[in-house]
């Protein structure tokens, strides 16, 4: 076999020659100390990297020394986001019948932006035996009507027309009152045209339709809901769409009623997501505050802008909810951070000139690109500002396993 055997392999051949030793030997105790393994060499220098100047040039190497900060006082709570009372608007069908999809045309479909009396659909009116069969008197005994309104108008318009002819004198009562029955039919006509558009069509037949109903956004925002599909049977009072404007949400945040003194209650809030570098501010909302019953906490609500729509009704977000105090903090650039697979975040502390430890840290508030360290570090310790990842990169490499070479 070429090449020769790692340092690993010398260890084990080692601890094996030992043991076969203590076997031939008489005397020998099989408990007798010997070499390291290398597993624990590996953790014996864990967390500590040693680099020269020169390397640290190469990389770019920044440090920085921490002092104590003056910040407000935040309580950090958890907190939910929930579209406003007025944010979110259902749309229901106002009759019976079948969403219609026009001919070119589809249905609203989730996350469609629509603008006020946008038309969503139409409903083909489903109509029954009785209903249609009421339909047919109604407009048969508005045809009646509309013939009975037109006779009475044509005579009171003839016999204005032979009292106008007339030689003789006649009396202005008569002619007022002739006058009066025209208009009186003449408005009935009017009135009874109106509803003939509503009413069935002849011939009728067993498939009479109704004119279909037209069914409107009735305000502007995005689709976040959808209850139906086309050519779908709904009921009067059915939801159909739900049209939500979340550029403003609300932040609910539960707080302990022992807690509620220590709150300024007219203060913005910081409100932080994973998907935001920076904090954002939230105002107050001047709410009645009421106790959940059987969890002593009262939920206080904070305005928060969406212009973007990145965040969501029923998220969860981190919540710093001012005290009015303030406190002595340790604040590192974000970029110092080091994040395992292990969700440990870290950070490297210089040792000397060319050593450096990585330390385990708790991160709380991000305040703009900074954040709060509240434990792991002390004042007057030097954290690697730029090039950590470098370090991490440098701390590993010598254990990165490499496979034998016969």
């Amino acid at each position: 076999m070429g090449g020769n055997p790692s340092k690993s392999h010398g260890l084990r051949w080692t601890g094996l020659g030992s043991l076969l030793g203590c076997l031939l030997i008489p005397g020998c105790s099989e408990s007798e100390p010997t070499e390291i393994e290398p597993d624990e060499a590996i953790v014996a220098s864990t967390g500590i990297v040693h680099v020269d100047a020169n390397q640290q040039d190469n990389i770019g190497l920044k440090t920085i020394p921490l002092e104590l900060q003056r910040m407000p006082l935040l309580l950090r709570l958890t907190g939910w986001l929930t579209a406003p009372p007025d944010a979110e608007t259902t749309v229901r069908a106002p009759v019976d019948g079948f969403v219609a999809i026009a001919e070119g045309r589809r249905l609203p479909t989730l996350g469609e932006s629509v603008n006020p009396g946008k038309a969503l659909t139409r409903l083909h009116v489903f109509l029954t035996p009785q209903e249609i069969a009421q339909l047919v008197v109604a407009k048969e005994d508005t045809d009646i009507q509309l013939e009975q309104a037109l006779v009475s108008m044509r005579l009171a318009e003839d016999q204005l027309q032979r009292l106008g002819n007339a030689r003789d004198a006649v009396a202005a009562v008569r002619v007022d009152e002739v006058r009066e029955t025209y208009q009186r039919s003449k408005a009935a006509v009017e009135e009874v045209r109106d509803k003939l558009p509503y009413l069935a069509e002849e011939p009728y037949n067993e498939q009479m339709l109704v004119k279909p109903v037209l069914v409107t956004a009735p305000r502007g925002g995005k689709i976040t809901q959808v209850h139906v599909a086309a050519d779908q049977f709904v009921l009067a009072g059915d939801a159909l769409w739900t049209v939500s404007d979340w550029s403003t949400l609300w932040v609910r945040v539960p707080v302990f009623e022992a807690d509620l003194p220590r709150i300024a209650r007219r203060e913005a809030a910081q409100v932080e997501t994973a998907e935001l570098s920076v904090p954002l501010q939230a105002a107050p909302i001047d709410a009645p505050l009421a106790t959940t019953p059987g969890l002593r906490t009262v939920d206080l609500y904070y305005a928060l802008a969406n212009p973007d729509w990145s965040l969501r009704a029923g998220q969860s977000v981190l919540v710093g909810v001012p005290t009015g105090m303030e406190e002595d903090v340790l604040l590192i650039p974000q970029s110092a951070l080091l994040y395992d697979g292990q969700g440990a975040i870290w950070v490297y502390v210089r040792v000397d000139g060319h050593t450096f430890r990585r330390q385990r840290v708790e991160v709380g508030m991000r305040v703009g690109m900074d954040a709060v360290i509240p434990r792991g570090l002390q004042q007057d310790d030097e954290i690697v500002e730029t090039g950590a990842q470098a370090l991490y990169s440098e701390e590993f490499k010598g254990q990165i396993a490499t496979g034998d070479d016969d």
